[in-house]
Formats: C-alpha cells, structure tokens, sequence
C-alpha cells in the first residue's frame, strides 16, 4: 500500500510505502515523464519537490521486490 498526503497540495508531497522504493517517476496525464527532484528520506519516505505545476500527476513508484503502483496526485 501506498500513501501520497497532503493530496491534494500546493507544495509538496510525502510518499509513505510499506516496501522498499527503488524508484520514484512522476507522470502528466498524457503520460510524459515530468522532471522534479525527488527525495528518499529513508527507504519507506519520499518527498516530492514543489517544482510541480498546478495540474494531475500519476506516480509510478518502483519496489526493490521489481514491483510497481501507481497512484494519482493533484497540485493545486
């Protein structure tokens, strides 16, 4: 299971994973990779920089297992 909060944001988003995150992609609805810096705080925790513009993003977040999830943020 994932958890994004706050969703949605006007800054920046935390990450919580009960897995190991291996990588981290964030995605436009048109599916195009969108650069912003993304942080591991531990294997578990990631924060999301606020570079994101106001809009609909899917993560794909990739476990170490070689498992993927996705899930859906708004930046406001």
């Amino acid at each position: 299971k994932i958890s994004v909060y706050p969703n949605p944001s006007s800054n920046e988003f935390y990450i919580h994973t009960q897995k190991p995150v291996s990588n981290i992609v964030v995605c436009d609805l048109l599916g195009s990779g969108v650069q912003v810096s993304i942080q591991k705080q531990s294997p578990f925790v990631s924060r999301i920089g606020s570079e994101l513009r106001p809009g609909m993003y899917v993560l794909i977040v990739s476990y170490k297992d070689g498992s993927k999830q996705s899930h859906k943020i708004i930046k406001e």
